[in-house]
C-alpha cells in the first residue's frame, strides 16, 4: 500500500503543496515530503493515512456529532427549569414552566427526523444507541466528579455544595431521563417512516414537525410517569421504615 518517494513526489507536483513547483530533488527524504505532502509521506514510510470519508460518510459524522451534543447539554442544564407566567383556568391558577432542557433538546428530534430521511431507520437507531452509550459515560465521569473529596473552599472556584446541588442527579432522575430518551427517540423514528410512507415522501417539514411533536409528548408522558411512581414507591417504603 505505501507509496514510493518517487510516487509521492510525481503526486504532489499534480496538485497544489507548501514547496513551489520545482524545488523538490530527484530523491527527496522523508522529511521533505512530509512538508510537502503529510499523505504521501505517510504512505511511503508505511505509516497508515487517515481515512477519507465520502460526503454522505462525513454528513452523517457531523449530524451525530450534534445530535449527541444537545443531548449531553440538555441532561445537563436540565435541572433548571424557567417560566413562561401563568394563566387562569376556570378560577385555578396554572404555572407555565419546563426544564432549559427545552431550548435544545428537540433539536435531537429534528436530526433524528433528518438521520431517518437520509440514512433510513437503522441510521438513526445507531445515532440513538450512539447518545445513550455517551450519556452514560458523561453520567460516569460526573459521578466521579462529584464523588471525589473536594479541595479547601480557599482553593478552589466553586463551593462543593453548589457544585453537587447542580451536578448531582438522582438514581431516579437519570433511570426516568434515559427511560424517556429511548422511548422518545424510537417513537420519533417510527412515526417519521409511518408519516414518509403516507405522505410518499413528501411534505418532509411535515413529517418532522408532527414526529417531533409527538415523540416529545412521549417524552414528558414517559419522565414524569417514572417519577411520580417511583416518588409514590420511595414514600411507601418510608412509610414502612417508620411503622416499624
Amino acid at each position: 500500500r505505501g507509496l514510493t518517494a518517487a510516487a509521492g513526489a510525481k503526486r504532489l507536483h499534480s496538485r497544489r503543496c507548501l514547496l513551489p513547483p520545482g524545488s523538490l530533488p530527484a530523491h527527496p527524504s522523508p522529511d521533505v515530503l512530509l512538508m510537502a505532502d503529510p499523505i504521501a509521506s505517510a504512505g511511503a514510510a508505511g505509516v497508515a493515512a487517515p481515512p477519507s470519508l465520502a460526503r454522505p460518510q462525513l454528513l452523517y459524522l457531523w449530524l451525530v456529532s450534534l445530535f449527541v451534543t444537545c443531548l449531553l447539554i440538555a441532561n445537563i442544564v436540565g435541572s433548571k427549569f424557567f417560566s413562561f407566567g401563568s394563566v387562569n383556568l376556570f378560577g385555578t391558577e396554572i404555572f407555565i414552566e419546563h426544564s432549559v432542557g427545552m431550548f435544545c433538546f428537540p433539536v435531537t428530534f429534528l436530526l433524528t427526523d433528518l438521520l431517518n430521511e437520509y440514512y433510513g431507520p437503522k441510521g438513526a437507531r445507531r445515532a440513538t444507541l450512539i447518545g445513550l452509550a455517551m450519556s452514560m459515560v458523561a453520567l460516569a465521569f460526573i459521578t466521579l466528579a462529584t464523588s471525589a473529596p473536594p479541595a479547601p473552599e480557599t482553593r478552589t472556584f466553586v463551593p462543593e455544595a453548589q457544585f453537587d446541588r447542580v451536578l448531582s442527579n438522582s438514581t431516579v432522575m437519570i433511570f426516568a431521563s434515559m427511560v424517556a430518551y429511548v422511548l422518545g427517540q424510537l417513537t420519533d423514528i417510527f412515526t417519521f417512516q409511518a408519516a414518509k410512507r403516507l405522505t410518499g415522501g413528501k411534505l418532509l417539514w411535515l413529517r418532522a414537525t408532527g414526529s417531533t411533536v409527538i415523540s416529545q409528548a412521549v417524552d414528558s408522558l414517559a419522565i414524569m410517569t417514572v417519577i411520580v411512581f417511583s416518588s409514590q414507591v420511595a414514600a411507601g417504603s418510608s412509610t414502612s421504615t417508620r411503622a416499624e
